[in-house]
């Protein structure tokens, strides 16, 4: 064939494309093959703009997104879509794998694997990505219009995304119907929250079962029984949302949802739990707790170290000797020193500080939340919406120490959730923090001092139950043991000249024979912190 035939055919072909219009799912059949199960178009046919697809393993939910996706590009010339899981290397093993092979190639114009987008000979496009981890993608979509999405294991990303998303559904087509389409599997989440406890509008839920699947291999459901454990069998196979938590969930979904629906009635000893807003976004929450029941007493934004102690002292009035505990880390130190200073029986708590159960959690964080965790069968929790989703999110994990920790709040950030602040005030409040007696050393640093070192202070008073560092530690296993007190190394030989060990955190200097210090342990560790500085809070 001659080019100019050549280029006169593929004009042809081109044409033809452009004038190609689908106007139901059925037409995809002739053009890629897609036959829908039952299900299936069930959920195509949803006039809602927010679809769920899903609840179960081997349902099709992901052939069901794709041609929603490739019907919307050919239904309506222009369209822009966007497709997504958490992360983009599982999209590019899983999702992209069938959206290629349903794509009809000769109505593709080109698929641009290095910005991830495909167009269609019609003007339409398909961008796709991930929402946990390409961030280069993301901050485009912040800018970008689009005429639907499909998030493909929502359950995997935050709820903040799915409000991000929707924002872009504004690109302006006649006529256009803008969607959303979802998949998921049985999860403790916001996905739970929004499509099958609450009747919103709009929005719609089609559950999708493996046995509703007739394109599965056989015996796949039989494979699955076999292996299972009982609640994922009913979770993945059955569809049952009831019965699932993901792993290493700190709270079970349903015995939260039964708190928050409790009566606990008000009697019983009261306390409060004050988290402290640390950046501009955050909340400085105010819990109480009076037996078993936990109100939130006040709720606001980041305000100044006045104003906040102003409010802490009208939420709990002229009784000063009520316990009120606070996250001292960052400004909450400031807020608790102003409450101190006034009268009131401030109590702090530092969440990296040493547990009481050294052998079971990293840190008084990780301690205070199971002790929450397993107060919950009996607590009556507000129903507050935040503090549900930071209770379902909230994640933990076991150290190669058997130690548990609790996930962050900078973990929880790049998982593109919100900081934990409401869940943060209960744990507070819940905590079994006592105020120290007069006996116990305290010591306050000035504000410019940074707050990890004062929890250095505070685990170095307590020096008498440790163990002196072995001979044999590595100059490297020395300096990290340094560090994980707010040590140096020039500390450590500031106080050698001085004649001062702590021990089980610094090495012990060489005793010199001319010289007897007749200190105890305790007036040794006041004159070596005054010199440094820092003054001594006043007796309990």
């Amino acid at each position: 064939m001659k080019a100019k035939d050549l280029r006169k055919a593929l004009s042809d072909s081109r044409r033809k494309a452009q004038e190609i219009r689908v106007e139901t799912i059925d037409d995809l059949r002739a053009l890629n093959g897609y036959v829908p199960t039952a299900k299936q178009r069930q959920a195509h046919d949803g006039p809602e703009r927010y679809v769920l697809f899903g609840g179960a393993m081997g349902g099709g939910k992901s052939a069901w997104l794709v041609n929603e996706a490739i019907f919307h590009c050919l239904r309506y010339p222009g369209a822009r879509v966007y497709l997504a899981r958490y992360e983009l290397s599982s999209f590019k093993k899983t999702t992209l794998l069938t959206l290629l092979n349903f794509l009809p190639w000769e109505l593709v114009k080109k698929h641009n694997r290095s910005e991830e987008s495909i167009k269609f000979q019609n003007g339409s496009e398909i961008y796709y990505g991930g929402l946990g981890d390409d961030l280069r993608k993301i901050e485009k979509l912040k800018s970008m219009e689009l005429s639907a999405y499909g998030i493909d294991q929502c359950e995997e990303v935050s709820e903040s995304f799915f409000f991000m998303l929707n924002s872009r559904l504004r690109l302006n087509i006649p006529g256009i119907r803008f969607k959303a389409w979802l998949t998921a599997n049985p999860s403790s989440s916001w996905v739970r929250s929004r499509f099958i406890e609450k009747a919103l509008d709009d929005h719609r839920f089609i559950p999708a079962l493996p046995n509703e699947n007739p394109y599965l291999p056989a015996g796949y459901e039989e494979e699955l029984k076999k292996v299972l454990p009982e609640e994922l069998l009913r979770a993945w196979v059955l569809g049952d949302w009831s019965v699932i938590a993901d792993e290493h969930s700190v709270f079970n979904y349903d015995e939260v949802l039964g708190a928050m629906k409790r009566d606990a009635g008000r009697g019983g000893p009261e306390c409060y739990g004050v988290d402290v807003a640390r950046f501009g976004g955050d909340e400085t929450v105010i819990a109480k707790k009076a037996g078993n029941r936990i109100t939130f007493e006040d709720v606001f934004v980041q305000k100044d170290l006045m104003e906040t102690v102003a409010r802490i002292i009208r939420v709990v009035g002229s009784d000063r000797a009520v316990p009120i505990k606070v996250d001292s880390v960052g400004t909450g130190a400031g807020i608790y020193d102003r409450l101190k200073e006034q009268g009131y029986n401030a109590i702090e708590v530092i969440g990296s500080a040493s547990p009481k159960k050294k052998n079971q959690f990293r840190n008084k964080r990780a301690e205070n939340y199971w002790k929450l965790r397993e107060l919950l069968p009996d607590l009556s929790l507000p129903g507050d919406e935040k503090l549900k989703s930071q209770m379902a999110a909230i994640r933990y994990r076991i150290l190669s120490d058997g130690l548990i920790l609790i996930e962050s709040k900078e973990e929880l950030k790049r998982r593109g959730l919100v900081s934990p602040d409401r869940l943060d005030a209960v744990a507070l409040a819940v905590s079994d923090e006592k105020r120290m007696t007069a006996e116990e050393m305290r010591y306050l640093l000035p504000q410019t001092v940074v707050p990890e070192f004062r929890r250095q202070v505070k685990e170095a008073m307590g020096y008498e139950e440790t163990v002196l560092p072995s001979p044999d530690d590595s100059p490297a296993d020395h300096e990290k043991r340094l560090a994980q007190h707010g040590l140096t190394l020039e500390d450590e030989r500031e106080m050698e000249k001085k004649g001062i060990c702590i021990p089980g955190v610094t090495k012990r200097p060489e005793p010199d024979p001319k010289k007897v210090d007749a200190r105890s342990p305790s007036e040794i560790m006041d004159d070596w912190f005054r010199d440094q500085g820092y003054r001594k809070a006043k007796n309990d």
